[in-house]
């Protein structure tokens, strides 16, 4: 499969990935202080002079992903036949972290050079004890990638030789596809679709699809989430403008009375939209208040599901109190004017 994925016009290149965790022999002194500092748990099992670590991986990209990782040494120097006589590894050891106070960091887990002496070993019983491999070269970013690794992880990249004499197995795990930009890449996925068709071992998940139609699911229920919100909160906002508006207008000879005791329209105008702002003021503390208790709530419901802290919503409240006093105040302007042009006489005659 390999051959003929690597055959097709539109791969540019392909890589045959070999990848298993190894326990490791870290000496001492090799150790970078300043990661211990903030590590210091991740050595706690000392055996003979260093600390034994489980958190390695022994990598291979192939004999063509050597090459390629070239560009990306640092020091040292790939001679795929030197490493294959001595077991040469790559260390990558460069990661970025984020300490406790939230500080970003980029630093070495370790202090490793060209030529030092590293045992490492699998996991299985089975296999042969701890095996020496040499150190040849140091990258601080793996063959795919442009990030330094997030993961206290301290890869070693070798020959598909050595990977097999270590681990007793030269069975890669997976390819690792690179497309050329310039050909469509239709050719590839037609092939791998092709695949499960052929043997029934195959399985074939295409994640750019997976991730489109998640993207557009996510979407319509925004959409239908978001509507909906919009449908409430219009039917709020029109209840809210006919409740206000309609216990001022009730009120018409209340306000006819005070003019006609020589209150000018400035100040009933004044009166009426300090009413209004008083609306607001109380419906936005209740609101809010019943709408923070309410968010608690809900969060320690899904306490057990969702790993989360409580965040106080203050951008959610100063929308909910910018709200409540646009449409209070919006309430009272219509009525506002109605009542200004309403002379007393006919107030009052009304009343009557």
């Amino acid at each position: 499969m390999y051959k003929h994925i690597a055959k097709l016009n539109a791969v540019e290149q392909a890589y045959k990935f070999y990848n298993n965790q190894v326990m490791a022999i870290i000496p001492k002194d090799k150790i970078n202080p300043k990661y211990y500092e903030f590590n210091k748990n991740r050595y706690v099992v000392s055996e003979g002079e260093g600390y034994r670590t489980d958190n390695n991986y022994l990598t291979s990209y192939g004999d063509n992903g050597l090459d390629a990782l070239k560009s990306k040494l640092i020091t040292g120097k790939i001679d795929k036949e030197k490493m294959n006589q001595e077991n040469g590894v790559i260390v990558q050891q460069k990661i970025s972290m984020t300490t406790e106070k939230g500080k970003q960091l980029i630093l070495d887990q370790t202090r490793f050079k060209v030529g030092d002496h590293i045992k490492i070993r699998t996991f299985d019983r089975g296999q042969k004890g701890y095996q020496t491999v040499t150190v040849v070269g140091i990258v601080d970013q793996d063959l795919l990638s442009k990030e330094y690794n997030s993961s206290h992880v301290v890869s070693f990249i070798t020959t598909p030789k050595v990977y097999s004499n270590i681990m007793g197995s030269d069975i890669y795990s997976r390819i690792f596809i690179l497309a050329n930009p310039e050909i469509s890449n239709h050719m590839i996925t037609d092939y791998l679709k092709s695949l499960p068709e052929k043997d029934a071992g195959f399985n074939y998940t295409d994640k750019v699809e997976e991730l489109a139609q998640a993207k557009n699911d996510a979407k319509t229920f925004s959409i239908f989430f978001y509507g909906f919100i919009g449908v409430i909160v219009l039917i709020a906002f029109l209840n809210i403008i006919n409740t206000v508006s309609t216990n001022l207008i009730l009120r018409t000879n209340e306000f006819a009375t005070l003019k006609a005791i020589g209150m000018t329209r400035k100040e009933v105008r004044k009166m009426i939209i300090l009413e209004g702002v008083f609306y607001g003021l109380f419906s936005a503390v209740i609101g809010i208040i019943l709408g923070t208790v309410l968010d608690y709530g809900i969060h320690l419901l899904f306490t057990g599901a969702l790993d989360a802290d409580w965040v106080f919503p203050w951008y959610s409240i100063g929308i909910a109190f910018a709200g409540s006093m646009i449409t209070t105040i919006l309430a009272t302007i219509g009525p506002m004017y109605r009542l200004n042009k309403v002379s007393i006489a006919d107030a009052l005659r009304s009343v009557n």
